[in-house]
């Protein structure tokens, strides 16, 4: 490390504009190739495709204003000991809400060294649901990554984030409104407006439970009706070929409907 370097990332209460422009040039030398977005898509959405989840995946690398913003954050306060952690980022945006744990469950087996940040639910608040995780870059994509950027307070770790889609029109423009502007929401005369905002969680978390009971509510009408093709498709909601099943596996469930509660 440099001095300069040294310097930029000890200061973060005072830093000057000399300061902020030598850190502004380090920033500008990071380069991560657009390769790297397909593996990092292929090796997350690999095993959700795979298992038929019904999502879309959003990728984003760090703009380099947004990467000087936050190293230079006195609350973050990023040393050498303490890096920023979402250079690059995916969030994962779900049709259902039941399909987040088995989507963690498959990104743990993938990373099985994965760091979780999920928030807590309480009877008496309503506030945004985060599940993150932090996990370490695979080598042969940190390495296509310009070495330039490990010289800076950066790990080489990525974000993953996971939503439902409800859940993720609301965080867009939480961010983009609230978050990035908080000192819009810090006068007395805001509290209303910001309590209203949360208060939107409500109906979509809502909205989730409700769309997951009616597709339950659907297939036990279906189960009851022997339509086999639809119970199976409202029971699990997951990507599943238009094919009908097997007549010889349709025989068998309508011989003995007792079976089609197991499935």
């Amino acid at each position: 490390m440099n001095q300069d370097y040294n310097k930029v990332i000890n200061r973060h209460i005072d830093l000057d504009d000399n300061d902020i422009e030598t850190l502004r040039q380090k920033v500008s030398q990071i380069t991560v190739p657009e390769t790297v977005a397909d593996d990092m898509r292929e090796i997350i959405e690999g095993p959700l495709n795979r298992c038929g989840i019904y999502h879309r995946i959003f990728y984003r690398v760090k703009s380099e204003d947004s990467i000087v913003t936050k190293l230079t954050n006195v609350s973050k306060n990023y040393n050498a000991y303490h890096k920023m952690q979402d250079l690059i980022g995916l969030r994962i945006v779900l049709y259902y809400v039941d399909d987040i744990k088995i989507c963690k469950d498959l990104i743990e087996r993938e990373f099985p060294e994965c760091e979780w940040a999920v928030s807590s639910q309480t009877t008496s608040e309503f506030k945004s649901m985060k599940t993150n995780g932090v996990m370490s870059l695979p080598k042969y994509i940190a390495d296509r990554i310009s070495p330039q950027t490990w010289e800076l307070p950066i790990d080489k770790t990525f974000e993953v984030q996971i939503r439902t889609m409800a859940f993720e029109g609301w965080h867009e423009i939480e961010h983009d409104m609230r978050y990035k502007y908080t000192k819009m929401w810090e006068h007395d005369e805001s509290r209303h407006y910001a309590r209203k905002l949360n208060s939107v969680l409500a109906t979509l978390e809502l909205c989730d439970d409700s769309i997951i009971s009616m597709l339950e509510e659907m297939g036990h009408t279906y189960y009851k009706e022997k339509d086999w093709n639809s119970m199976i498709r409202c029971h699990y909601h997951l990507r599943i070929t238009p094919d009908d099943l097997h007549p010889q596996l349709q025989e068998i469930l309508d011989g003995n409907i007792s079976i089609g509660k197991f499935i």
